[in-house]
């Protein structure tokens, strides 16, 4: 089963990033990618 971000820093952990001011282009990708493994109330606030 997926692991379910439920945080916003449970997913600048995952990208390996401070806040998402530091989101590059790259990471974009990866966030992108992790959507569907967000909790709802969090992909929502992002």
């Amino acid at each position: 089963m997926v692991k379910s971000l439920n945080n916003e820093k449970e997913l600048n952990r995952m990208l390996n990033i401070d806040s998402f001011r530091n989101l590059s282009k790259d990471k974009i990708m990866n966030f992108v990618s992790e959507i569907p493994k967000m909790g709802k109330e969090i992909a929502m606030n992002i």
